[in-house]
């Protein structure tokens, strides 16, 4: 989930890495989307076949595995951007334009010492890199208010999702629908997700300096479907649901290659591969705290509060990204 960050700063250009995000995200959508179409028509009501339902998924991931380790290089040959260039090769700003730029490059990159000439080499800055990464890279990360917004925002609209899709079964189930009508409901809430996600990508990347306002947006459109998904949410409303899941899908899975684009944006030269893996482990883990909590609320009081406690906690999510006010470092170092 962490790495189509990672793919787009390795291998496009500024005017390209959110689509990129996006597409490499819509691909890890598609396949959860499909695994909600497979387990209905190959399992059905026998339990029997779930070994052959697994078997059939491990296959797939064994030959994707395969070719990867064989066919995929990490980076290309040449660098895509003057940020990549940061890492992979020796950058010499001339004495003329030092003067230009030496204000703007301390404020994007501190880790570089004033002087006449700025020397960043390729081997010992990326090695040196790496053995910091850990320990000061995390510290650096949870300093900066604007990551530790989105930490909290994608950590809990990601998670929110990520649970919906975990529990959703469970939760029609009792409200009387059968196993096909859960598995479509599936299907459309994380298809519907590949759309927005996409859209919102060749926005983003066309009018690069609102990503931050498109983040907001989608998470309050995020907030105001909940709304709707649980007025919705109730027996024989089999159509209305499945409008309300393609609403809900297409803006709180649109969140997701912004986010990561943006982590990796705000935060730069940190190691995008960390900023944007942490980012993916805030959503894991509230989404597996969610899924413990929401299956004894489910049982306990209903179907009804555990959709009013997950728009809540989507709420305060919106909520504090009205402070989210970023800096495009990665942007301003390139322009």
């Amino acid at each position: 989930y962490a790495y189509p960050a990672v793919l787009a700063q390795n291998w496009f250009g500024n005017n390209e890495r959110v689509l990129a995000t996006g597409l490499a995200t819509l691909l890890n959508i598609l396949g959860v989307s499909i695994g909600f179409i497979m387990g209905p028509l190959i399992v059905g009501d026998s339990p029997s076949k779930i070994p052959n339902l697994l078997l059939i998924e491990a296959t797939f991931c064994v030959i994707i595995s395969i070719l990867l380790i064989l066919l995929f290089k990490s980076k290309p040959p040449t660098p895509p951007s003057l940020s990549q260039i940061l890492i992979t090769e020796t950058v010499v700003v001339d004495e003329d334009e030092d003067n230009k730029i030496e204000e703007r490059e301390e404020k994007i990159y501190n880790d570089i010492d004033d002087g006449d000439k700025k020397t960043i080499s390729a081997t010992s800055n990326e090695d040196e890199f790496k053995k910091r990464s850990m320990k000061e890279t995390l510290i650096k990360l949870f300093t900066q208010k604007d990551y530790v917004i989105l930490f909290y925002a994608f950590g809990m609209c990601t998670g929110q999702f990520f649970a919906i899709s975990t529990i959703i079964g469970e939760m029609l189930e009792l409200e009387n629908y059968n196993e096909d009508q859960i598995g479509y409901l599936g299907f459309i809430l994380i298809s519907s997700g590949a759309i927005g996600a996409t859209a919102c990508c060749l926005i983003g990347d066309k009018f690069a300096k609102y990503r931050a306002t498109l983040t907001f947006i989608c998470a309050l459109l995020c907030f105001f479907s909940n709304i709707w998904f649980t007025l919705t949410f109730k027996p024989d409303n089999f159509i209305m649901l499945c409008v309300v899941c393609g609403v809900m899908g297409f803006f709180i899975t649109a969140i997701f290659p912004l986010a990561l684009d943006l982590s990796v944006e705000i935060t730069y030269p940190l190691s995008p591969t960390i900023a944007s893996t942490v980012l993916i482990c805030s959503a894991q883990i509230i989404g597996f705290t969610l899924v413990i909590i929401m299956n004894i609320i489910i049982h306990e009081f209903g179907t009804l509060i555990t959709n009013i406690i997950f728009t809540v906690l989507i709420g305060s999510a919106s909520f504090f990204l009205l402070f989210f006010r970023p800096t495009y470092k990665r942007s301003l170092y390139e322009n």
